[in-house]
């Protein structure tokens, strides 16, 4: 895995690079057929929100892809600074596609929260069907969450809800130096059944770059 120069990000440069032609880069207007397809197969929306529309359309890749153009989504970078809405501050996204030889293959991001949260980061990604059982999202995910902490010095604690059952993502989490906080029992309705959400999470620690 290579971390690119984070001062530098563009549409078609990658901020992560890994074997095998799999990267992590800005979402392309291109990118909406392969996306259609794969949220559209029922196993990668097993445990996926239902705010992921289904279908899931072309025209809902173009809401996706517009709202994470918006600079006002974007999230500053470098050191934390107590009042962020400073124009010069530099920003960058904070949700990414991943792809193999730059088609997209999944997508993983962050959604920072308001409040009294505004330093935490909630952790979510999927990958294409076809990709499961290959190890990329255990590559992928550890390396976007150290990314992410020497990015974006705001980021405090990023923190992730999992379906009770998720096995795959409970090894993902895992081998991103989450640890396991709780389980909110039956707090979960999805495709007829009630579930269980297991919550992990971490904390920015010295050896972040930022902060």
């Amino acid at each position: 895995m290579f971390p690119m120069d984070q001062s530098k990000s563009t549409t078609s440069t990658p901020i992560l690079k890994f074997r095998d032609g799999i990267a992590v880069r800005e979402f392309h207007e291109d990118d909406v057929s392969d996306s259609v397809q794969c949220l559209n197969e029922p196993e990668v929306r097993t445990f996926l929100r239902n705010r992921i529309p289904s279908p899931y359309t072309e025209s809902d890749f173009k809401w996706w892809i517009d709202r994470c153009a918006d600079q006002t989504n974007w999230i500053p970078t470098g050191p934390f600074e107590p009042d962020p809405q400073d124009s010069t501050i530099h920003r960058l996204p904070s949700h990414y596609a991943i792809v193999k030889d730059d088609r997209l293959i999944g997508a993983i991001g962050l959604e920072m929260k308001s409040d009294v949260y505004c330093r935490t980061g909630e952790l979510g990604y999927w990958i294409a069907r076809p990709q499961w059982g290959k190890g990329i999202m255990g590559s992928v995910a550890p390396a976007f969450v150290k990314w992410a902490f020497a990015t974006f010095g705001i980021l405090y604690r990023i923190e992730a809800e999992i379906f009770s059952g998720n096995d795959a993502s409970r090894a993902v989490l895992k081998k991103s130096g989450m640890k396991f906080e709780g389980r909110h029992e039956g707090s979960i309705w999805k495709n007829g059944q009630i579930l269980d959400g297991d919550f992990w999470g971490i904390v920015r620690t010295e050896k972040d770059d930022a902060q």
